[in-house]
């Protein structure tokens, strides 16, 4: 596989109602719309429309 054109990842954030941990995540963490809260456990609905940012992912060198 090759990349052709390199694009930031959007990246959202929920907080787990149950102990109120902020948790941020990306697209692929998300199982029919739910996410693990990796604190308790719990199982939260995470949405996936408004990201709070883009970060881009580490960059892989061809050199390797």
């Amino acid at each position: 596989m090759e990349i052709i054109d390199r694009k930031p990842v959007p990246i959202y954030e929920v907080v787990c109602p149950e102990c109120n941990s902020t948790i941020r995540y990306k697209v692929c963490e998300v199982s029919f719309c739910h996410i693990t809260c990796p604190v308790c456990g719990i199982a939260i609905w995470a949405t996936t429309i408004a990201p709070v940012f883009s970060s881009k992912e580490a960059e892989v060198s061809e050199d390797d």
